[in-house]
């Protein structure tokens, strides 16, 4: 493989994401917004595109998605429930979880580096469709605005589509 290519498909995702901030809202603001500027971009843009947007993007809660997935794993309900912390026994429990489920974490050292892996790994290639991965634990977005009635919670979303994040 050409060099230039390889380094284009590790780094061209960087290239087309976006960020924005908008004064006075939320998430719940900024999601209908996203919807909205991404069905419009889609259905104005006069080329052939391979995916169109259109309608109501799915929305998954990604912690209540990682318990599924783990749930699912282990034949037996999965509670994240006191492990969204960076203490020691949190760490050990999300580290047997993951081998659990085949992720190799032997080199992963926090829970957050822990939590973003199996994010990564679980969550984030189910979502195919336009898809908001929300509430993503403090853990792993310290910088997030906290959820209101569920303080370990951030509120935040990233978007994916075909399981990369736009």
């Amino acid at each position: 493989m050409d060099i230039a290519l390889f380094v284009l498909t590790l780094i061209h995702f960087r290239f087309t994401s976006v960020e924005f901030y908008m004064a006075h809202s939320d998430y719940t603001d900024l999601i209908p917004f996203t919807e909205s500027l991404l069905c419009g971009l889609s259905d104005s843009l006069a080329i052939a595109a391979s995916y169109r947007f259109s309608g109501q993007f799915d929305k998954i809660d990604v912690v209540d998605c990682l318990e599924a997935e783990l749930s699912s794993a282990l034949g037996a309900t999965v509670s994240l429930t006191g492990l969204l912390t960076d203490d020691v026994s949190a760490r050990d429990e999300l580290q047997r979880l993951a081998r659990h489920c085949g992720l190799d974490v032997s080199s992963v050292a926090s829970s957050s580096a822990l939590l973003g892996t199996m994010i990564s790994s679980l969550v984030e290639p189910r979502c195919h469709r336009p898809t908001f991965l929300m509430n993503h634990p403090t853990l792993i977005s310290p910088l997030a605005k906290s959820h209101p009635t569920r303080p370990e919670l951030a509120e935040r979303f990233e978007l994916f589509v075909n399981g990369q994040e736009l």
